[in-house]
Protein backbone atom coordinates (compact mmCIF):
# COMPACT_ATOMS: atom_id res chain seq x y z
CA UNK A 1 0.00 0.00 0.00
CA UNK A 2 1.51 3.32 -1.01
CA UNK A 3 1.87 6.39 1.20
CA UNK A 4 -1.01 8.35 -0.38
CA UNK A 5 -3.44 5.52 0.37
CA UNK A 6 -2.15 5.21 3.93
CA UNK A 7 -2.54 8.97 4.52
CA UNK A 8 -6.05 9.04 3.08
CA UNK A 9 -7.12 5.96 5.02
CA UNK A 10 -5.75 7.39 8.28
CA UNK A 11 -7.74 10.55 7.59
CA UNK A 12 -10.88 8.44 7.11
CA UNK A 13 -10.22 6.66 10.40
CA UNK A 14 -9.70 9.97 12.18
CA UNK A 15 -12.49 12.03 10.60
CA UNK A 16 -14.97 9.30 9.70
CA UNK A 17 -16.03 7.53 6.54
CA UNK A 18 -18.23 10.23 5.00
CA UNK A 19 -20.18 7.93 2.69
CA UNK A 20 -20.45 4.84 4.89
CA UNK A 21 -24.02 3.78 5.61
CA UNK A 22 -27.19 2.81 3.83
CA UNK A 23 -30.67 4.10 3.10
CA UNK A 24 -34.04 2.67 2.10
CA UNK A 25 -35.37 2.49 -1.45
CA UNK A 26 -32.24 3.27 -3.48
CA UNK A 27 -32.62 3.82 -7.21
CA UNK A 28 -29.68 1.47 -7.69
CA UNK A 29 -28.54 -1.15 -5.22
CA UNK A 30 -25.22 -2.79 -6.02
CA UNK A 31 -23.79 -5.76 -4.28
CA UNK A 32 -20.31 -6.93 -5.09
CA UNK A 33 -18.49 -10.00 -3.92
CA UNK A 34 -15.18 -11.38 -5.05
CA UNK A 35 -16.81 -13.76 -7.52
CA UNK A 36 -16.83 -10.80 -9.97
CA UNK A 37 -13.09 -10.18 -9.56
CA UNK A 38 -10.95 -9.41 -6.55
CA UNK A 39 -12.08 -6.02 -5.34
CA UNK A 40 -11.94 -6.72 -1.64
CA UNK A 41 -8.97 -8.35 0.02
CA UNK A 42 -10.39 -11.61 1.32
CA UNK A 43 -12.80 -14.22 0.01
CA UNK A 44 -15.54 -13.28 2.50
CA UNK A 45 -15.29 -9.54 1.90
CA UNK A 46 -18.13 -7.72 0.21
CA UNK A 47 -19.50 -4.34 -0.80
CA UNK A 48 -23.04 -2.96 -0.90
CA UNK A 49 -23.74 0.39 -2.56
CA UNK A 50 -26.91 2.44 -2.30
CA UNK A 51 -27.45 5.09 -4.97
CA UNK A 52 -30.31 7.58 -5.19
CA UNK A 53 -30.87 9.12 -8.61
CA UNK A 54 -33.06 12.17 -9.09
CA UNK A 55 -33.55 13.79 -12.51
CA UNK A 56 -30.61 11.90 -14.06
CA UNK A 57 -28.21 12.98 -11.32
CA UNK A 58 -26.76 10.98 -8.43
CA UNK A 59 -28.34 12.62 -5.43
CA UNK A 60 -26.82 10.42 -2.75
CA UNK A 61 -24.40 7.49 -2.49
CA UNK A 62 -23.68 5.34 0.54
CA UNK A 63 -21.92 2.03 1.01
CA UNK A 64 -21.42 -0.78 3.46
CA UNK A 65 -18.35 -2.92 3.03
CA UNK A 66 -15.98 -5.33 4.60
CA UNK A 67 -12.87 -4.61 2.58
CA UNK A 68 -9.21 -3.78 2.77
CA UNK A 69 -8.05 -0.15 3.23
CA UNK A 70 -7.21 0.35 -0.47
CA UNK A 71 -10.74 -0.64 -1.48
CA UNK A 72 -12.24 1.61 1.20
CA UNK A 73 -10.26 4.54 -0.18
CA UNK A 74 -11.35 3.72 -3.75
CA UNK A 75 -15.03 3.54 -2.70
CA UNK A 76 -14.87 6.80 -0.72
CA UNK A 77 -13.21 8.44 -3.74
CA UNK A 78 -15.92 7.07 -6.03
CA UNK A 79 -18.63 8.58 -3.85
CA UNK A 80 -16.79 11.91 -3.67
CA UNK A 81 -16.38 12.01 -7.44
CA UNK A 82 -19.86 10.75 -8.36
CA UNK A 83 -22.29 12.26 -5.87
CA UNK A 84 -24.25 15.17 -7.38
CA UNK A 85 -22.98 14.39 -10.90
CA UNK A 86 -25.13 13.44 -13.87
CA UNK A 87 -25.17 9.82 -14.97
CA UNK A 88 -23.32 10.86 -18.14
CA UNK A 89 -20.58 12.49 -16.05
CA UNK A 90 -20.27 9.42 -13.86
CA UNK A 91 -20.01 7.13 -16.90
CA UNK A 92 -17.04 9.25 -18.01
CA UNK A 93 -15.09 8.95 -14.75
CA UNK A 94 -11.51 7.83 -15.29
CA UNK A 95 -8.81 6.40 -13.10
CA UNK A 96 -6.97 9.71 -13.49
CA UNK A 97 -9.70 11.55 -11.56
CA UNK A 98 -9.24 9.10 -8.68
CA UNK A 99 -5.46 9.45 -8.82
CA UNK A 100 -5.70 13.23 -8.70
CA UNK A 101 -8.10 13.15 -5.75
CA UNK A 102 -6.09 10.66 -3.68
CA UNK A 103 -2.60 11.37 -4.99
CA UNK A 104 -1.87 7.77 -5.85
CA UNK A 105 -1.01 5.98 -9.06
CA UNK A 106 -0.30 2.75 -7.19
CA UNK A 107 -0.97 -0.43 -9.14
CA UNK A 108 -3.27 -1.97 -6.50
CA UNK A 109 -5.29 1.24 -6.13
CA UNK A 110 -5.71 1.70 -9.89
CA UNK A 111 -6.75 -1.95 -10.27
CA UNK A 112 -9.50 -1.52 -7.67
CA UNK A 113 -10.58 1.83 -9.10
CA UNK A 114 -11.03 0.27 -12.54
CA UNK A 115 -13.13 -2.58 -11.11
CA UNK A 116 -15.36 -0.07 -9.28
CA UNK A 117 -15.70 2.22 -12.31
CA UNK A 118 -16.65 -0.61 -14.67
CA UNK A 119 -19.13 -2.17 -12.26
CA UNK A 120 -20.86 1.15 -11.64
CA UNK A 121 -20.99 1.96 -15.36
CA UNK A 122 -22.64 -1.39 -16.09
CA UNK A 123 -25.29 -0.71 -13.47
CA UNK A 124 -25.93 2.84 -14.70
CA UNK A 125 -26.46 1.52 -18.24
CA UNK A 126 -29.03 -0.96 -16.86
CA UNK A 127 -30.76 1.88 -14.99
CA UNK A 128 -31.01 4.23 -17.96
Amino acid sequence: MDEAIIRYYKRLLRDGFVYAGSFDNPSIYLTYDNSKGVLCGNAGDNLHMFISIIDGRIDKMRYLCVCDPTTNVAIEALCTLAEHKTLAEVKNLTEEAFSQLIGSHGEEFIKKVNIVIEYLKQEIIKFE
